[in-house]
């Protein structure tokens, strides 16, 4: 079986996200079959290591090129795999969460029949904060008949910080690409791009001079 078939699953379910104008039915079979791919390309991946093992090579050069080609050929095939079934996941997260954003914190009945069921879990506790945070920007007054404003969180892009020691502001000075982080999510770092991230993420780029304190907010 070629190796690219055993990425088009994956291709085939991102490209179908990519391209939906609303919200689709979550593809459990296509998630499976992607999962089905990365599980086959990992039992060849270690049947491979076996086989250069059981070889004894001592040294790196002894390793016949193409057998060196299709050890990186399985390996970049299992990771398009991967990287394709997160971004199918996050890019849904992302839909619910614009959704929870213009339908005041619950997004409609028809549109959530389409979602998973850790989905619909995800959609909860995210409507949930929104309505919490919606809720501590509104001060009560002595006017009984006060009302909260209107659902509008567009002046409030950027929620309070918990505490200001753990969460700095860092500016790129090179293209990092797409970073998985422990506390602030998954995020891609373009040059000269800012960006707001725990401390303890970023610690690492901050000092190979990647990223960097904006003049004036260095401490």
């Amino acid at each position: 079986m070629g190796d690219h078939i055993l990425t088009s699953h994956a291709y085939e379910l991102v490209q179908t996200e990519s391209r939906a104008v609303h919200l689709l039915q979550y593809d459990e079979v296509g998630v499976a079959n992607v999962q089905k791919d990365i599980g086959h390309l990992h039992d060849r991946i270690r049947a491979h290591s076996m086989k250069l093992d059981s070889q004894g090579f001592e040294d790196p050069t002894e390793v016949p090129p193409d057998w060196i080609v299709a050890f990186v050929g399985l390996k970049e095939a299992q990771m398009r795999n991967c990287r394709g079934l997160m971004l199918y996941q996050t890019s849904r997260l992302e839909r619910i969460q614009d959704m929870c954003l213009v339908y005041g914190g619950s997004i409609p009945k028809e549109e959530r029949a389409q979602l998973a069921p850790h989905e619909k879990d995800f959609e909860k506790q995210y409507g949930k904060l929104l309505r919490d945070y919606h809720a501590a920007l509104f001060t009560p007054t002595d006017d009984a008949e006060a009302a909260p404003p209107e659902w509008d969180l567009g002046e409030h892009l950027e929620p309070p910080v918990p505490n200001k020691g753990l969460y700095i502001q860092v500016r790129a000075n090179e293209d990092i690409g797409e970073v998985a982080t422990s506390n602030s999510g998954t995020m891609t770092i373009k040059r000269g791009m800012k960006y707001y991230v725990d401390r303890s993420d970023v610690d690492l780029y901050i000092r190979t001079g990647k990223l960097a304190r904006p003049v004036g907010d260095a401490k």
